[in-house]
Parts: structure tokens; C-alpha cells; sequence
């Protein structure tokens, strides 16, 4: 019998400051692409944005 596979699925979840709004910042291409790091890398001071409000803010990626 051959194995099943298994795919890997991580969130990047944050919480706007301004409006409090909760998204997953995978939804944002430039958090997928390698450009703010990869999957379960620690980064400080990545920029994101709220979809909700527009509201520009920095993060720190943590696992």
C-alpha cells in the first residue's frame, strides 16, 4: 500500500491596531513570495496592511 501525502498549511494571523480586524497575511502575495522571508522564519519589522481599513503597520513574523 503506498503512502498518503500530507500538505503542509501554516496561517500568518494578525490583528490590525487601528480597526482590530483579524486576517491571515498569506492572503498577501508579498508573504508568500519569499519577500518578507519563508514559512516558520522569525522576521522583525515586516510591513503589512489591514484589508479592512487600509491601515499600514509593521509586525514581527514569530513561530
Amino acid at each position: 500500500m503506498a503512502n498518503v501525502e500530507a500538505t503542509w498549511s501554516v496561517d500568518l494571523y494578525v490583528y490590525c491596531p487601528k480597526c482590530e480586524d483579524g486576517f491571515d497575511l498569506n492572503s498577501d502575495g508579498s508573504f508568500t513570495d519569499g519577500t518578507h522571508g519563508y514559512a516558520l522564519q522569525t522576521t522583525a519589522d515586516a510591513d503589512a496592511e489591514c484589508p479592512e481599513c487600509g491601515h499600514k503597520f509593521k509586525v514581527d513574523l514569530v513561530w
